[in-house]
């Protein structure tokens, strides 16, 4: 009996350190700006908006909207304490009849949501700039794929004026044999002549 007492208690405690989150959800829309409009109409819509201001102050809780999907939501949020958000949810309920009460996640929550979302931010910057280089790399291949064609058709020229000059060499090693053979005949000649 006792284990069954100790565990009630710490049952009892855990729950009571749970944080009270709860949200006013007044409008759903699918466009953002027609959501945000209904905010700002919102001081006009209320005869009583300073007594909900007043209210929202007291449990630091806003009037925002926020996209969830493709919907933009325009929500009152987040309560912690009950008694104001009866007094606001009653305010709200005169002039939106659709307006219901949600949980809203508790801020251990919407800190792991920020953090998750700031990784996923730095992520994004980091395939930005991943993404840049990759473009300066693709120009730089398109410079040197358009500089190719130009080297070949050099290579190409050059391939062509190549056999040219071969042949000349050629001709010219033979034209020499051909002088130096002469001149060697000449000096032969000459050495049998001044022989006699």
């Amino acid at each position: 009996m006792k284990i069954f007492f100790i565990l009630l208690t710490s049952f009892l405690l855990g729950s009571s350190l749970q944080a009270y989150a709860k949200k006013i959800v007044i409008g759903s829309f699918s466009s953002e700006s027609n959501a945000k409009a209904l905010v700002k109409k919102m001081p006009d819509t209320f005869v009583n908006y300073a007594e909900l201001q007043t209210l929202l102050k007291k449990d630091d809780a806003v009037i925002h909207v926020r996209k969830n999907d493709k919907y933009y939501l325009v929500l009152v949020e987040i309560f912690s304490d009950k008694n104001i958000l009866k007094k606001s949810f009653k305010i709200i309920k005169s002039k939106f009849k659709n307006a219901y009460i949600n949980d809203a996640p508790d801020e251990k929550y919407m800190l792991q949501k920020a953090i998750k979302i700031q990784k996923l931010k730095e992520q994004m910057n980091k395939l930005k700039t991943e993404i840049k280089v990759k473009k300066e790399h693709i120009k730089k291949v398109k410079i040197v794929k358009i500089q190719i064609p130009r080297v070949k058709k050099k290579v190409e020229k050059v391939n062509e004026e190549k056999p040219f000059l071969e042949y000349i060499n050629f001709t010219f090693l033979i034209v020499f044999i051909i002088v130096m053979s002469i001149i060697y005949f000449l000096v032969g000649l000459k050495s049998k002549y001044d022989e006699y």
